[in-house]
């Protein structure tokens, strides 16, 4: 068959940087989508209301929140340009954490939920495992909502 990718072969190609250790934690089924945002703060609509959300399949939820939480550290800077953050307008100077559902959601915003860098591990119905990485709140619970089938 075909050799499928895995997400830091995307990442390699937009140039954004990862700790090393992810390549063994992922599985080959990676998905990128682009979200139709809807919650604006700006009142103005927005240039560009699409977020890009990050879905793929982990090995260990436990090791990847292990990389994840120490990713945290350079995750604003790695990702300021696909994500479209600046990191000089972070709201706060460490990752906060958010449920919803019981899904552990951690994020930082820019300086509002409607850009952020959010990020979760959760698992679905079918017990799969997945990393989820957008830049919204609202392009996060989507997602996340669909694979735990809520």
């Amino acid at each position: 068959g075909q050799p499928t990718a895995l997400l830091t072969d995307l990442l390699d190609n937009l140039s954004i940087k990862y700790p090393l250790e992810l390549k063994n934690e992922f599985t080959n089924h990676p998905l990128i989508l682009i979200y139709g945002q809807e919650e604006l703060f700006n009142g103005q609509g927005g240039a560009n209301p699409n977020r890009i959300v990050f879905i793929t399949e982990v090995k260990n939820t436990q090791r990847m929140s292990e990389i994840m939480n120490n990713w945290e550290q350079t995750l604003p800077e790695d990702f300021k340009e696909i994500l479209n953050t600046n990191p000089a307008n972070q709201a706060s100077q460490t990752f906060l954490s958010n449920e919803r559902r019981g899904i552990n959601i951690r994020y930082k915003n820019f300086p509002l939920p409607d850009k952020s860098i959010d990020y979760s591990i959760l698992t679905s119905l079918t017990n799969h495992h997945y990393l989820v990485i957008t830049n919204s709140r609202e392009s996060m619970y989507s997602p996340t909502d669909k694979i735990k089938g809520l």
